[in-house]
């Protein structure tokens, strides 16, 4: 199926795009998905993905797929976010692939929401680095 990147739908957010290795459009009909059924999803197709051991992957972790969001619809409590996060670093961790973070989305009817499953994110990220033994850079000089 060819997809135009340009136009907007929200159910994007379930497409993976390895280009041109590998892409998952899992379709249309995702509203109200919930935690399991995309969990399972992403369970299935992370290690196929990352099968060719990237260098780096780029997460796109969006606050919009939580079940409170106003444009969203995707029905995933902020325990299927922080799940979905951990799932994503773990396997990324499992191939050898660095992972640079981007926070995204969120239009939660509670501002606090979006900001809470943002900061979960990042305690996820921050435990992924912890977990490949990783050390914060300490040469403050070093450009970044």
């Amino acid at each position: 199926m060819e997809h135009d990147h340009r136009q907007f739908s929200k159910e994007s957010w379930l497409r993976v795009v390895w280009s041109p290795l590998y892409e998952v459009d899992i379709g249309p009909h995702v509203d109200g998905i919930g935690d399991r059924a995309c969990l399972d999803i992403l369970d299935k197709h992370l290690p196929q993905i990352l099968g060719p051991a990237p260098d780096l992957v780029i997460y796109l972790a969006g606050a919009d797929p939580f079940r409170e969001d106003l444009l969203g619809g995707l029905g995933l409590s902020k325990a299927g976010l922080r799940e979905r996060d951990r799932l994503v670093f773990e396997e990324c961790r499992a191939a050898g692939a660095r992972v640079a973070v981007t926070l995204a989305g969120g239009y939660a009817c509670d501002t606090d929401d979006t900001v809470a499953i943002h900061g979960v994110t990042v305690e996820e990220a921050l435990g992924d680095f912890r977990a490949r033994g990783d050390q914060p850079c300490t040469d403050r000089a070093s450009p970044i």
